[in-house]
């Protein structure tokens, strides 16, 4: 964690934290984060419920390459 002076108090010296960046995931077919499919489908906002258990398959918005 990276912490940065104040530098609109400097009498106090009051010292703030930025928290670390969330990991970004791209659209694409990879391992299921929940381990109860081989691969589970990301639409770049979010987990989907497309999942498979054979490799990445066809699926309505599903682009991608899998993991």
């Amino acid at each position: 964690m990276t912490a940065l002076l104040d530098t609109r108090t400097p009498a106090t010296t009051a010292r703030m934290t930025i928290p670390p960046a969330a990991p970004v995931t791209a659209k694409g077919w990879h391992d299921d984060p929940w381990h109860h499919h081989e691969l589970r489908y990301h639409d770049g906002a979010g987990w989907t419920g497309h999942v498979t258990h054979f490799g990445p398959v066809p699926c309505a918005g599903c682009r991608g390459s899998a993991r």
